[in-house]
């Protein structure tokens, strides 16, 4: 089959395996070394802005739109931390966090219990448990981690 085509000739015929190998082994290796050298030195000028759309210009294009709208959601995120029921919330502090919220809404939508205040007293029996206050109370409050957001952002 090798003699009749064009595409090998006389010499692919005779030559050995181990030849092949070491032949088709190092054009590998050359092409790997060539691809992640390229790979890295192209990040590395990209890094160091010497390309036309490099780090600076990128930044420069996405940062004001990304300003804006983030002064758009610290706008929106003082209103609702100025909102009465986030003044004088009905549930203790320690209770405002996602995993304890999800366990009071979950109570209440199970018809466990009957009112916000027997859920709150569910709660806290549940948490005399060392695990179950692992799991529901070890987060920080939600609304004290908005209030934090909202000062660094704004100290910005």
């Amino acid at each position: 089959m090798t003699e009749k085509s064009g595409m090998f000739g006389r010499v692919a015929a005779k030559t050995g395996a181990t030849e092949v190998f070491v032949r088709m082994f190092s054009i590998s290796f050359v092409a790997l070394v060539l691809g992640n050298g390229i790979r890295i030195g192209s990040q590395w000028l990209w890094m160091r802005d010497y390309f036309p759309l490099g780090k600076r210009m990128v930044k420069r294009l996405f940062l004001k739109k990304y300003q804006k709208k983030e002064n758009e959601i610290i706008k929106k995120m003082n209103q609702i931390l100025k909102e009465e029921i986030l003044e004088v919330p009905q549930l203790p502090e320690k209770y405002l966090n996602s995993r304890s919220l999800n366990y009071i809404i979950g109570c209440i939508e199970d018809k466990e219990v009957k009112n916000l205040s027997e859920a709150i007293n569910l709660l806290e029996l549940e948490s005399q448990d060392l695990q179950v206050r692992d799991l529901i109370m070890n987060e920080k409050s939600a609304l004290l981690k908005s209030r934090q957001l909202v000062s660094e952002s704004q100290l910005q």
